[in-house]
């Protein structure tokens, strides 16, 4: 891929900062939530479209994952990952793709950080398919998860749409996450970074 990194100008809260702000059940709710640590928030309706987006071509398709992060205080590291909240999805307008290759172009960032301004989070990751070749990350993938989506909290999310398959990875490292991480419901929150 041909984007040029650039250190993000918004940065996430710590999960500390977050569960104030958070009625004792709802704080009690993801503190449960963070016992399958790291805890990815998913919102059904942004679930849906990137399905629509990666069915709707037999090729590889994908863009980027909008939303909210929150990371662990040092003391906490050791107990919790990130909480993040994928609230948006931006698909990929410019691309060039085949069965096995995809190269979005760089104007999926240029409407990101106009999200971003209007305050509608910032990017937490990425996502993109592998059409009937299974979920996985590849060496590229691997590549551009440690060059552009290297915060403890971004994310990579890879679905092969014809196998209904997906797979999750987290982080420079591209850990991948287990499936209990991963929770189908917005994360509503008047808290914004």
């Amino acid at each position: 891929m041909k984007w040029t990194h650039h250190r993000p100008e918004v940065r996430p809260s710590t999960i500390r900062e977050f569960l104030n702000t958070l009625p004792a059940v709802d704080a009690l709710s993801v503190m449960a939530a963070l016992s399958q640590s790291p805890a990815i928030f998913f919102s059904p309706a942004c679930r849906e479209g990137i399905l629509a987006h990666l069915r709707s071509e037999r090729t590889e398709l994908g863009g980027l994952l909008l939303g909210s992060a929150y990371v662990p205080d040092d003391d906490l590291r050791a107990l919790w990952g990130p909480i993040v909240s994928i609230d948006v999805f931006l698909p990929s307008e410019r691309f060039r793709s085949s069965g096995v290759s995809l190269s979005m172009d760089a104007e999926v960032w240029d409407r990101a950080r106009a999200h971003i301004d209007r305050g509608r989070g910032i990017v937490v990751g990425w996502y993109h398919s592998h059409p009937n070749l299974g979920a996985f990350f590849s060496v590229t993938d691997r590549r551009t998860q440690r060059a552009f989506f290297n915060a403890e909290y971004s994310l990579g999310l890879v679905i092969d749409p014809i196998r209904r398959r997906e797979a999750w990875f987290l982080g420079g490292e591209a850990e991948q996450l287990d499936s209990r991480a991963i929770h189908d419901c917005r994360l509503s929150t008047e808290a914004s970074l």
